[in-house]
């Protein structure tokens, strides 16, 4: 039992040590956040990807202590799997904007 301990410890490590030294390794072991309402509009593809339900998403903005989507601007899927959901007016220009590392697709 001690070995199986040890090798998950080691490999472990050594996980955390390729994650820091390369991006390539990063990008398969961790993934991006994913948008997945913007601008009053879901991202179908993103939700049916992410498996995720109506259901699980009004549960986080009612946690959120919102009461309807007229007041979210954005809803993240975070990598860690926590829905961020900023309900504020977006302003997406700047680089100290929260929302520059998502692929934002302007909808029709």
């Amino acid at each position: 039992m001690r070995f199986i301990y040890f090798g998950l410890v080691i490999s472990q490590s050594r996980v955390n040590w390729l994650s820091v030294r390369s991006k390539t390794f990063l990008s398969l072991i961790k993934s991006q956040p994913k948008m997945l309402y913007y601008d009053g509009q879901f991202d179908e593809l993103q939700l049916k990807k992410e498996r995720m339900s109506y259901a699980e998403i009004m549960q986080a903005v009612r946690e959120e202590g919102i009461g309807s989507l007229d007041d979210v601007a954005v809803i993240v899927l975070e990598t860690d799997g926590t829905l961020s959901i900023i309900d504020s007016p977006i302003n997406n220009t700047g680089k100290q904007s929260s929302l520059s590392n998502l692929d934002i697709k302007e909808q029709e």
